[in-house]
């Protein structure tokens, strides 16, 4: 294995890391805020917010809470640079709402 790809490995540990972190934190009161957890990362900020907004959608749609991608496009606009994993967030969130029961919000 060379530097680099040592070095991806690692970044995708801190990412998995903090993404766990957040996911266990989910149900405690009062809810987790990801700001918190993407500055905990701050060199790593798109990569972590990307899947942290993937994480806490698919959590709140589980939990049959009002989420939506646009929300999060709203609150954080630098996430438009990125529409490749974007679009793979969208369709966790169409899958979900095609399996889910319908919310009662």
């Amino acid at each position: 294995m060379n530097t680099i790809e040592h070095m991806q490995i690692d970044q995708t540990d801190v990412v998995n890391g903090i993404c766990e972190s957040f996911e266990r934190d989910f149900h405690l009161c009062p809810r987790p805020n990801i700001d918190d957890y993407v500055r905990v990362a701050e060199p790593l900020r798109s990569q972590t917010l990307l899947a942290l907004v993937h994480s806490d959608l698919e959590l709140r749609l589980r939990n049959n809470e009002p989420a939506a991608l646009l929300e999060y496009l709203i609150r954080y606009p630098e996430l438009n640079q990125f529409p490749n994993e974007l679009s793979e967030i969208l369709a966790t969130e169409v899958k979900l709402r095609i399996r889910l029961p319908k919310p009662n919000y």
